[in-house]
């Protein structure tokens, strides 16, 4: 569900991410950029050597606004301003989210040919690396025979 700006507060934010992955949008506070992070707390999905880290994240913190994660893309903790937020997405809405896998039903004519062109263009290309091999073997065992 997408939170909205009204509802985001560090509990229900730490909620959804020892649940799974989350999308987090937010302002940088050093030059005001906008950065999209994809993030969790869920134990399962860190390193085994940091999941004792998870207790300490939930405990009360010392500064509530400044939030630590642990980003799915880089593999290492970063963390955001709660108040700097300007989209939260949950595990649930990233799988709505997610595009459907295409199947050879509804895969056009137009993909089919480009994946008959690539494999065309493959196949070339195995052909001409079978010729060099076979041509470096012939050059081979016609030195051998010369010593």
């Amino acid at each position: 569900m997408q939170i909205r700006q009204n509802d985001i507060r560090r509990p229900i934010l730490q909620k959804y991410l020892l649940e799974g992955i989350c999308k987090v949008v937010f302002e940088k506070v050093k030059d005001s950029s906008s950065r999209t992070l994809i993030c969790t707390l869920k134990p399962e999905l860190l390193p085994p050597k940091y999941t004792e880290t998870i207790e300490k994240i939930l405990a009360p913190a010392v500064d509530e606004d400044l939030l630590p994660v642990w980003d799915i893309n880089e593999g290492k903790w970063k963390s955001f301003r709660i108040s700097k937020i300007q989209a939260f997405s949950t595990t649930e809405e990233l799988e709505r989210k997610k595009p459907k896998k295409t199947t050879a039903k509804n895969t056009t004519n137009k993909n089919r040919e480009t994946v008959l062109e690539g494999w065309k263009r493959q196949q070339e290309k195995l052909d001409q690396a079978r010729s060099i091999i076979d041509r470096l073997r012939t050059e081979a065992e016609q030195r051998r025979r010369l010593q």
